[in-house]
């Protein structure tokens, strides 16, 4: 009896630390994300959206002054208004929602953990995400980025359970959380694309809600296509610029892989060759087919998708694709045997080694390139291993994560191909997660088809927890298989977890007690890769402040930057030169205005020139260092002018007198 009785207690002072090393990393992490939240100006991003917040109190929607309307973060930006109405400070209205909707996260990504692995899995998972720098500037970041993972996160985790239940149970929360996300971000998208996915996996369809996925996908789509600024806003650019995009390749809306299959037409020994490969590829592939004991629909067409990939050199896709149908059972498991597998391995061999020879020996295909670094045999190569491996363009994203997170990237680079290569083995108890990898894998996949303007880890960060919680489970499978001792097993686990993170840039313990002061907040302590990946924030209070706090009622102020608006009394002039990719969204009324502010719009360096050398009245020049400026050698020539300078030096202030000296 005594015996049980301490078993009881030990029972539930176990219970007890568990939770309070929970309930206290979240209350820390929740005190970092809040701490100084409204204290700084507003983000170029950030001012996107309040400023269409308050045209929604003027206007009744997010409407620009000469037409069109703001559709990013719809949820968020009538939030704002609300707050704004209540008199809240713009800055911490902005920033709350994006707070509670990261902490909203952490439940789901809990339950996902604790699911397909166990509480010590999902404590130290909760821990690493209450103190990631990355998930805690985010939080503080208004836009939609965290609610966007939220929404996404709780999806994952319902779909999951259906997924392991072969049901349907919560498909009608997933159409919801999938409908949301519309109003959310356009990231939306691939959520309705992911609604069909459980009537794959699980191998049947209910009529009503395919029929509900496909309407929701159908809106889902026209919303995100439709381009809502130009909406009644007329003519929007000026002849110069329509003159200057005429001349530029056309930007498809999706990535095309540069396949090298066409340019061997070109010589009659090039396409016998290529026949002939052909013809060995599908051989291969009939016969590793009648090797499956098992096959279906899904067996055919994956057999088919992953031919097709090496014929077109594609090998890439071809091995996330191959991961992607293991996990998620397009195959049995008897293709993981070493005929199979040897069988799949002499198909890619054969097209890698002919295709690498025929983009060492030929000349034609180059025009799939316009940046070889040199034409020596290492340049060449390089070009052909794009072509090769950068389809989708996976390893530009990971070398941006590397740029910013060199630990982190490696370390989970390399536990989930560990984790990838574990589990393509069969054994009990693994449905739950070889669903999890094969979502990371096909949201990879769809993720990187469409063509962004920029190319930046902020677009993957919906992500990042289920990222953290299979590169924790996988270390902790990886000691459990080694080690006999329980005890041992978490220790180890916990150490080397915390130890990864604690070494890694997305921990701080600077950061994170002085979240709220200016070096931290306008990163001025760390390089640009990493300031882009927390998001570039820079001093656009004192600027503005210095200006209204000495300039005449008649003066002119000029920017060129969107949030110096916002804490400025008037901007007359704005100037953005027309040849920058991002001039497309600031025209308005035919390059007469900038659309958010409202003020004339100056886009060509010989109208600058002229409206400082000709002034009429003081003008005052915010400057944001543009490359265009460089060519009038505008800091060399007004250096005089310079009267002011932001706290991280980014912005300047420039004072043209009237009359001139």
């Amino acid at each position: 009896m005594k015996i049980m009785i301490s078993s009881f207690k030990k029972l539930k002072n176990s219970n007890f630390i568990y939770w309070s090393v929970i309930f206290v990393a979240v209350i820390i992490g929740t005190i970092i994300r809040l701490k100084g939240l409204g204290k700084w100006s507003l983000a170029l991003d950030e001012y996107y959206i309040v400023k269409s917040a308050e045209n929604i109190l003027k206007y009744g929607l997010p409407q620009f002054p000469q037409g069109g309307y703001y559709d990013r973060g719809i949820l968020l930006q009538y939030f704002i208004s609300i707050l704004l109405t209540l008199g809240i400070k713009a800055e911490l209205a902005a920033r709350i929602l994006p707070v509670l909707a990261n902490l909203i996260t952490i439940p789901p990504t809990y339950l996902i953990a604790k699911r397909i692995g166990n509480k010590y899995i999902a404590l130290v998972t909760v821990v690493i995400f209450s103190f990631s720098i990355w998930e805690i500037e985010f939080a503080r970041f208004a836009r939609m980025y965290t609610m966007f993972q939220a929404v996404f996160m709780w999806y994952i985790y319902l779909a999951l359970i259906d997924y392991e239940n072969k049901n349907f149970k919560n498909y009608k929360w997933l159409l919801f959380l999938s409908g949301l996300s519309i109003f959310i971000y356009e990231g939306s998208l691939f959520l309705a694309v992911f609604n069909f996915i459980p009537f794959l996996l699980v191998r049947k369809v209910q009529l009503k809600y395919l029929i509900s996925s496909t309407l929701l996908f159908i809106v889902s789509f026209i919303l995100n296509r439709f381009n809502f600024r130009e909406l009644g806003a007329g003519t929007i650019f000026p002849p110069e610029f329509i003159e200057h995009i005429s001349y530029l390749p056309r930007i498809l809306p999706i990535k095309i892989p540069a396949v090298l299959f066409p340019y061997s037409f070109n010589a009659v020994l090039s396409i016998i060759i290529a026949v002939i490969i052909i013809a060995v590829t599908f051989s291969l592939t009939l016969k590793l087919l009648s090797n499956l004991e098992n096959k279906s629909i899904y067996t055919y067409l994956a057999l088919l998708f992953l031919s097709i990939s090496a014929i077109a050199n594609q090998f890439g896709l071809f091995i996330l694709s191959f991961f992607l149908f293991v996990f998620w059972d397009f195959f049995d498991k008897s293709l993981i045997n070493f005929r199979s597998l040897t069988l799949l391995g002499l198909i890619l061999l054969i097209n890698f080694v002919y295709w690498y020879g025929f983009g060492i020996f030929t000349s034609d295909w180059y025009v799939l390139f316009d940046d070889f670094s040199s034409y020596d045999f290492w340049g060449i190569s390089k070009r052909i291993f794009v072509a090769f491996f950068n389809y989708p363009d996976n390893y530009l994203t990971l070398l941006n994560y590397f740029n910013s997170l060199p630990i982190l990237t490696l370390f989970s680079s390399f536990t989930l191909l560990g984790l990838f290569l574990f589990i393509l083995f069969p054994s009990k108890n693994q449905n739950g997660l070889k669903f999890l990898c094969g979502t990371v894998i096909f949201l990879g996949l769809i993720f990187s088809i469409p063509e962004l303007l920029y190319q930046e880890t902020r677009y993957t960060f919906f992500m990042v927890p289920l990222v953290i919680v299979l590169v924790n489970l996988t270390v902790y499978k990886l000691l459990q298989i080694k080690l006999k001792n329980q005890l041992l097993v978490l220790t180890l686990f916990a150490f080397i977890i915390i130890s990864v993170f604690a070494l890694s840039r997305d921990f701080s313990l600077y950061h994170l007690l002085n979240i709220d002061k200016e070096d931290v907040n306008y990163r001025m302590i760390y390089d640009n890769n990493y300031k882009k990946h927390l998001y570039r924030r820079w001093d656009v209070k004192t600027p503005t402040d210095y200006i209204k706090n000495n300039m005449q009622l008649d003066d002119v102020i000029m920017i060129n930057e969107n949030s110096q608006e916002y804490y400025l009394p008037k901007v007359d002039y704005f100037n953005f030169d027309f040849r920058h990719r991002a001039f497309v969204a600031l025209s308005a009324s035919a390059g007469k205005k900038e659309k958010w502010s409202d003020a004339k719009l100056i886009y060509k360096n010989d109208d600058l020139l002229n409206l400082i050398e000709k002034r009429s009245n003081t003008i005052w020049f915010i400057v944001y260092p543009e490359l265009w400026l460089n060519e009038i050698d505008f800091y060399k020539r007004y250096d005089k002018y310079l009267v002011y300078q932001g706290i991280d030096k980014m912005l300047k202030v420039y004072k043209f007198d009237y009359p001139q000296d």
